[in-house]
């Protein structure tokens, strides 16, 4: 009887000892879990980070940063941030600054599938330790990984700039758009009004490190659109516009593309040389027609005008008409002032501006993305009237997503689980 007495008191300690150790465990591995998504946490964030190893985010700041597209006009504090986090994570780290009774966490390590590519899918493994303290003693601690999916970036999120250069602000023409800056010039806050068509949301300017789509290729039929006379001016091929054309004519054979899944209907053409318009001359683009242009020249400061101009037309868009700009550095695209042309305007090495003094409402509806804005000379506008107005979205352009998106990343998909008792 005592005997068994004696079996069933140790087997109760033992129990008690069981079960107040699995207790202690499974607190260590909420504490690992709580550290997972504090990392977890940053990485939307920064989810350039997704694509990097642990000891990568260690040097964010760096004179050459290890983790590129940190560090903004916008967010000057990135890679500090990022720093701070990476060097305060690879230690022991209250979950509650004043209470160490609450866990501790650290980052053990992070593994990207491939770092040496950082634009590609993959897979990050990350692993968290966590433990119990009571003083200077580790009571429990676990070991928890996770696989991390990391997915190509996409334009979810990101607004849509009406406007975007990659040198050189707006000066102060009023703008009816978001406005994207790929340098760190003055904003544009100020003349920056009205709300973005598809989110509602107030527009702004942004500083941004991505990248504008690349051109598309030119036809492959080199079809040369005969607007009136050619001349050559010091090498350069003119094709000018001496009385109004509309387009497409009758004659006129478009071709199919495929944007987004869906068939269209495109008339192209390109333009080998400068664009003139002479006189009271007027290209018009027919309402819901799609016309693209593949512009090897300059369009100079004109005296007539383009008119693209939907107007109740419901079919139409104003991105139904393209303008490709092909030019060396230094080209031009120079609109007039007079009316408004609604267009789709991609030409990364152009000058884009609104000639005119301000007589008349007139300017660019739609999407501009350019090299700069025209502030100077013949194609400068020091008028106050809005000059640029966004009428565009990512599905109307979605054949044109930006380059350098940031990943994006997953849900989690699996986790594994080591248990210590003690010695964390």
């Amino acid at each position: 009887m005592l005997l068994a007495s004696t079996i069933m008191i140790f087997r109760s300690q033992r129990d008690s000892v069981t079960a107040s150790n699995q207790k202690q465990t499974n607190q260590s591995l909420g504490v690992a879990e709580a550290g997972i998504a504090r990392v977890l946490n940053i990485l939307p964030q920064y989810p350039t980070l997704a694509t990097y190893n642990f000891a990568d985010w260690k040097n964010a700041n760096a004179t050459t940063p290890a983790v590129p597209g940190l560090v903004s006009c916008d967010n000057a504090n990135g890679g500090s941030t990022v720093d701070n986090f990476a060097d305060t994570a690879a230690n022991w780290t209250n979950l509650d600054p004043n209470d160490i009774s609450k866990g501790q966490y650290k980052v053990i390590d992070y593994q990207y599938s491939d770092p040496t590519n950082h634009l590609t899918p993959g897979t990050g493994t990350l692993t968290v330790a966590g433990r119990l303290r009571s003083g200077t003693l580790s009571l429990a601690g676990t070991y928890l990984s996770v696989q991390i999916p990391v997915a190509n970036g996409g334009v979810r999120g990101i607004p849509f700039p009406g406007i975007w250069l990659t040198d050189g602000g707006t000066g102060n023409n009023t703008l009816q758009a978001n406005v994207f800056l790929n340098d760190c010039s003055p904003s544009a806050n100020s003349v920056v009004i009205g709300t973005d068509p598809t989110t509602g949301d107030a527009h702004q300017v942004l500083h941004t490190n991505l990248s504008f789509p690349a051109l598309p290729a030119k036809p492959l039929v080199d079809i040369n659109l005969p607007l009136g006379s050619l001349s050559l001016n010091g090498g350069r091929t003119t094709i000018s516009l001496n009385s109004n054309l509309t387009l497409p004519r009758g004659t006129d054979i478009p071709v199919t593309k495929v944007v987004d899944g869906q068939s269209i209907q495109v008339y192209e053409y390109h333009i080998a040389g400068d664009f003139d318009i002479a006189g009271s001359a007027r290209l018009t683009v027919t309402p819901g027609a799609k016309v693209y242009f593949y512009l090897d020249g300059d369009i100079p400061s004109p005296s007539g005008d383009i008119m693209h101009d939907c107007g109740s037309n419901t079919s139409c868009k104003p991105t139904d008409f393209h303008i490709y700009g092909y030019g060396p550095s230094g080209s031009e695209i120079c609109t007039n002032g007079v009316g408004y042309i609604e267009a789709f305007i991609l030409a990364p090495n152009y000058s884009v501006g609104v000639a005119g003094s301000g007589g008349g409402q007139g300017g660019i509806e739609g999407a501009l993305w350019a090299n700069s804005w025209s502030n100077n000379g013949g194609c400068g506008s020091n008028t106050s009237n809005i000059v640029a107005t966004q009428a565009a979205n990512w599905n109307q352009l979605a054949a044109f997503p930006p380059q350098q998106l940031p990943p994006r990343v997953a849900p989690l998909q699996s986790w594994q689980r080591q248990e210590q008792a003690g010695g964390l």
